[in-house]
């Protein structure tokens, strides 16, 4: 028993002794003592090969960070869009390490030595500095996604031109409030916590392997550049669809099946009512993409989320008159279309007597999300001790 008190101790304090005989690492975990035949907490083996690579030569360049920063741009606007639209981002991690590769490996062998800023050796540490550029600067989504949006909602700020200075000054004030904290979080979580919590970083250590695979052998190299041909594919596949959906939007783009058998009905039947909920198909490749990169557990809880909402709890709450839709065609109109509805408005007239089923879901939608986070971080009470001890220490 004192022994395992010890182990956990060391482990919180960074001391990892190694095991006898094959030279493994014990990584303890509070009460008890784990056995690993590969530590997850140590660098990559420096492999000779690519440690040539670098040697004599500057890794922050401005090639790097200009990359990084371009890709991360992109990452970024692209997240503003899925933001708006499913409250979901993705990070930069894999796109700014796979993309970067490609194109500071191009210019590194298009470019000699003689051209410092292009040319020169290009090596693991370098496409580092890249993916994490790329990852700093896609992370400036967030912003446009929740906070500025509700100042617009809120009447706080008025035009996104008038307020162009303003929107500079505080998205350069949250990046600031970043750096600040990174510091003082990764020497807790990484340097710390992390082999007392077994806190292995899954995306991080995926990018980490990603770069070392890449530049380590020439099957490396060619595996990342048919990755980024077939991003590349993809990308024009899916900006082809979106222009030339704008020239047939009901077959390439909105699928209304419902509204279809109403048609096909003669405009008297019920499936007008399914279509006034919103269940049409909709072939957006930014949310196809993103429904094949959340993986199952996530795809199927939004799934699962639409279903009772839409489905369920809306159709009760306007059955029995908690709330209700606005007629598109008009109230004074009288025709086939009559019954066309829709709900998903957030008029705010009358909230409390007359609210729209989207508004009336928006509270329990809250407070389900904030009933989570608190459970979460209450679940989290064996981090918060270690941190707690740690802090103590110092």
């Amino acid at each position: 028993m004192e022994s395992t008190k010890t182990a956990a101790v060391d482990s919180i304090n960074g001391k990892v002794s190694p095991d006898e005989g094959d030279g493994s690492h014990s990584i303890a975990m509070p009460g008890e003592v784990l056995l690993a035949e590969e530590d997850l907490f140590e660098p990559f083996p420096i492999d000779e090969r690519l440690e040539s690579l670098e040697t004599g030569h500057r890794i922050l360049r401005a090639r790097s960070v200009f990359v990084g920063v371009l890709l991360g741009g992109i990452v970024n606007a692209a997240n503003v869009y899925l933001g708006l639209r499913m409250g979901i981002t993705f990070p930069a991690n894999l796109f700014g390490a796979i993309v970067g590769f490609a194109v500071v490996k191009t210019l590194s062998k298009a470019f000699s030595e003689s051209i410092p800023i292009l040319g020169g050796a290009f090596g693991p540490k370098e496409n580092a500095i890249i993916q994490t550029s790329a990852t700093a600067a896609g992370g400036l989504s967030t912003v446009f996604t929740s906070a500025i949006p509700a100042l617009y909602q809120m009447d706080l700020l008025h035009t996104p031109t008038a307020d162009y200075g303003r929107i500079v000054l505080f998205t350069l004030g949250l990046a600031y409030v970043g750096f600040f904290f990174a510091t003082p979080f990764r020497k807790l979580f990484i340097i710390q916590l992390s082999r007392a919590l077994n806190l292995v970083f899954p995306t991080a250590t995926a990018t980490a392997t990603t770069i070392q695979s890449i530049h380590v052998a020439a099957a490396g190299e060619a595996a990342a550049m048919k990755k980024v041909k077939m991003l590349g594919i993809a990308f024009v596949a899916a900006l082809v669809l979106r222009v030339a959906s704008n020239f047939a939007p009901g077959i390439l783009w909105d699928w209304h099946v419902f509204t279809w058998f109403f048609i096909w009905g003669g405009h008297n039947n019920a499936a007008i009512f399914v279509e006034n909920w919103g269940w049409y198909l909709e072939w957006t490749p930014a949310i196809i993409g993103s429904g094949m990169m959340v993986g199952t557990n996530t795809a199927a809880s939004m799934f699962a989320g639409a279903v009772i909402s839409w489905g369920i709890i809306g159709p009760v709450l306007v059955r029995t008159g908690a709330a209700s839709g606005v007629r598109i065609m008009g109230p004074d109109y009288t025709g086939p279309w009559e019954e066309f509805t829709t709900y998903m408005s957030m008029n705010l007239e009358d909230p409390v007597n007359k609210p729209s089923p989207r508004y009336w879901l928006l509270w329990p939608g809250v407070l389900l999300m904030v009933a989570v986070s608190i459970v979460e971080v209450l679940c989290q009470y064996r981090l918060l001790s270690i941190a707690a001890k740690v802090l103590a220490h110092r």
